[in-house]
């Protein structure tokens, strides 16, 4: 019984260039769900929970601009919400 030769490679060789263009297409990829997921999607600070990254829906469903909602927590909006109401 002969061994099997490897599958050739196509592209390149240099195992850098190969895990450079994998991240980068898996980053494209969770960049793409994160944005463009129906529910609200956001990245906190741990400690704080302060708004890192939030995707199109929160904004949408908690009526605040992108820009409004990055650096606040949700506790911080939701004390301005009530303030404006009463």
């Amino acid at each position: 019984m002969k061994p099997q030769k490897s599958p050739k490679r196509t592209g390149t060789n240099n195992p850098a260039q190969v895990d450079s263009a994998a991240h980068q297409i898996a980053q494209e990829k969770y960049t793409k769900s994160f944005l463009l997921a129906p529910d609200a999607i956001t990245v906190s600070e741990l400690e704080s929970g302060r708004f890192i990254e939030v995707n199109d829906a929160t904004s949408h469903i908690f009526g605040f601009s992108r820009e409004e909602l990055i650096g606040k927590s949700a506790s911080e909006l939701v004390s301005r919400q009530l303030s404006s109401v009463g």
